[in-house]
Parts: C-alpha cells; structure tokens; sequence
C-alpha cells in the first residue's frame, strides 16, 4: 500500500510544480498530498509542505485541522498532534484560537503519554505535561468546562503528581459537585498524600452520590 502512496505524492507534486499557489488545484493537491503523507506515517514530511500554504494565508489552516482530526479518528495521535499544532499556529496568526483544537490537541498528547500495559509502552511525562499545556489553552477560552477540567485530573493521577492531581480534583468538583467520579478521584489524591481526613471526606460524599444514582435508576 505504502508503493501506491508514493506514487500519488509525486503526482501531485507534479501538479504543485505546474500550479499557482493561489489556484484551487494548488489547495487541493497540496491537502491530498497532506493526507497521503500522514496515512503513510509521514505527518512531519506532509507539514513541511503545509508551512509554504500557512505563510502566506494562514486561514488555510482548516485544510491542515480536518486532516488533523481524520489522524485523530484513526487513532493515529503523533499524526494527530504534529497536524493540529500546526493549525493551532496558523490560527493564532489571525485571532481564531479554537477551544476544540486546544482540547484535541490535549487528548491526542494523552493518549501517547498514558502508556500501555497490554504492550507494555511506559508512561510518558513528557507528553502528559503537554496534555495538560493543551487542556490549561482549551480552558482560558472556556474556563468551566468540566470534561476538561477533569481530564487534567487525570493526567496529573498518571504522572503520579497527587498534589497537582488533588489541586485541580478540587476544581473539579467545584464545577461539577454531583458527579461521582470527580470525588472518587479526589479520595485516592489525598489517600496518596496522606491526608486520611481529606480522603474520608470525599469518600463519604462519593458515596452518597453513588447510592443517590442507584436509587434513580
């Protein structure tokens, strides 16, 4: 499959050496090369050829974010992420911050970073710490949002960072205090910290919760 991938890319590098940038079959060779490059495991090669296009209309960057968002559907995260960064710039270029790109961008680096103990690919802070980044941008355009604020939460639980991890739990459940989950991580941050009151605390309120839905149900 990789053979018939090449070859498409020469043929529309073909197409960008006879066409205008500003013509439309310039736009559209240069976003099928794009796509061909990042399903062949190529997105830092497909973005190089992207920079040329953002420069000098940085309101291109939707053609680089749908083909961010089709990297994020196969669950390709570094495609994912190397393409949405990309737009992210260009849309900083022009005023256009998005709080779903920002949100994107922090799933995408979460899941590289999470691990896996199936295949036994190790937790990655690095990765975290830019999820986390990712999710801090997507909330100063939203600041309440509570998916958001919960996934920080978690990330910080995989780094192992339970001050930061019960710092934002707290915030949490600021925003969202009937849903259960948010106490349930909050009573292991402060378990982990040592802090038996804290955690009993949340326990109880969890709980509570948790039986206040069974009996809904």
């Amino acid at each position: 499959a990789f053979e018939y991938y090449d070859k498409a890319v020469v043929c529309f590098d073909r197409v960008l050496e006879l066409a205008n940038p500003s013509d439309k079959n310039y736009v559209d060779a240069l976003s099928y090369a794009g796509q061909v490059l990042a399903k062949s495991g190529k997105p830092e090669e497909a973005v190089s050829r992207f920079n040329r296009l953002v420069e000098e209309d940085p309101t291109n960057y939707r053609i680089i974010e749908e083909i961010g968002y089709d990297r994020l559907d196969a669950r390709d995260w570094n495609g994912a992420a190397v393409f949405l960064a990309l737009a992210a710039q260009a849309r900083a270029k022009i005023g256009a911050e998005d709080f779903n790109l920002f949100y994107n961008m922090g799933v995408a680096y979460f899941q590289m970073g999470k691990g896996d103990e199936a295949t036994g690919a190790p937790v990655d802070t690095e990765a975290l710490a830019k999820s986390v980044d990712y999710y801090e941008q997507a909330l100063n355009l939203n600041p309440d949002e509570p998916q958001t604020i919960r996934n920080i939460v978690v990330a910080y639980v995989f780094m192992e960072d339970w001050r930061m991890a019960a710092e934002w739990g707290e915030r949490y459940v600021g925003v969202a205090p009937d849903e259960p989950d948010g106490w349930r991580l909050l009573t292991r941050c402060y378990n982990e910290l040592g802090d038996k009151e804290k955690a009993r605390r949340c326990e109880l309120r969890y709980d509570e919760l948790r039986q206040r839905g069974s009996s809904t149900e």
